[in-house]
């Protein structure tokens, strides 16, 4: 009810001072009972500098480079669900949202779901850049790889002591180029396999040949 007799008091309409876009300084204004809002006395008169305040708006949106900008006019709705959030350079737009109650909102870098969709799959949008061709070809990057490390070697020849630390850091770090493996202690003969896994006995001398029968597994002879 106060809703209706607010608009029937501002014939029709009731608009309030915050909604404007530009200065309403020197406009017909009406107060409420208790002072809190202000509105427009005459609606059509603030809708005619709204307009023109929007059409601003928009002339400034196109001069900063955005592809496009669309107000959606009083009595239609812009459906936020429907778009999505864009990068400036796939097409994004602006929208203008112009309410029945004087209310504009704006909403910066957005396109329609399907458009987002098409733009993901690389339908639209800008035309991807085409790839820099190379200087060189495939097989003269190989040639001249291979020269390279003909070259490298043939200065490792000359210093050892580099090379050797050059090893030794391959070693430490790890690389595919440097590979080391265990000796697999395989063979064919079961007996000797056998032997091989059997715990080592205890020698009973400390002689050089009973130490290394000892750590080869195998049984020391004796002779009389």
């Amino acid at each position: 009810m106060g809703q209706g007799l607010k608009s029937l008091l501002l014939g029709g309409q009731s608009v309030p001072l915050h909604f404007a876009l530009f200065d309403p300084e020197g406009m017909a204004q009406v107060a409420d009972l208790f002072g809190e809002d202000a509105y427009f006395a005459d609606a059509d008169a603030f809708w005619a500098k709204q307009d023109e305040a929007i059409e601003a708006r928009r002339a400034a949106y196109l001069d900063e480079v955005w592809r496009e900008v669309v107000v959606v006019p009083r009595g239609e709705w812009f459906h936020l669900w429907q778009h999505q959030k864009a990068a400036k350079r796939k097409g994004r737009r602006v929208y203008i949202d112009v309410a029945q109650s004087g209310e504009v909102t704006f909403h910066e870098g957005y396109v329609s779901q399907k458009e987002g969709r098409a733009v993901e799959k690389g339908e639209g949008g800008e035309p991807a850049a085409k790839p820099a061709r190379a200087e060189v070809t495939a097989n003269l990057c190989t040639y001249i790889d291979l020269h390279r490390h003909a070259a490298t070697r043939a200065a490792l020849l000359g210093a050892p002591g580099v090379a050797l630390r050059l090893m030794v850091a391959h070693a430490v770090v790890g690389s595919a180029l440097w590979t080391v493996r265990p000796e697999p202690q395989a063979t064919r003969d079961d007996g000797s396999r056998r032997a091989l896994r059997s715990p080592s006995p205890r020698p009973n001398s400390t002689s050089p040949g009973s130490r290394f029968c000892a750590c080869s597994a195998w049984p020391t002879t004796s002779r009389a």
